[in-house]
């Protein structure tokens, strides 16, 4: 979310084809949208949390194994 044209995080490598990738900003609001649940759950851990929302996620979007 934080990249743009000529942007460089690593000092090496411009950002220029992730920051107009057309899927990053699905995929942004999808990872956001997964973190302020998790933060939410107070039943476990955030890492926890992401981890059981990121598959059911994943099962819910019918995502298929290569």
């Amino acid at each position: 979310m934080i990249t743009w044209y000529g942007y460089k995080s690593t000092g090496f490598f411009s950002e220029y084809i992730s920051a107009f990738s057309c899927e990053d900003i699905y995929s942004d609001i999808v990872g956001v949208n997964l973190a302020v649940k998790a933060l939410k759950d107070e039943t476990c851990s955030f890492d926890d949390a992401m981890t059981m929302l990121i598959d059911k996620e994943l099962q819910e979007l019918k995502c298929q194994a290569r």
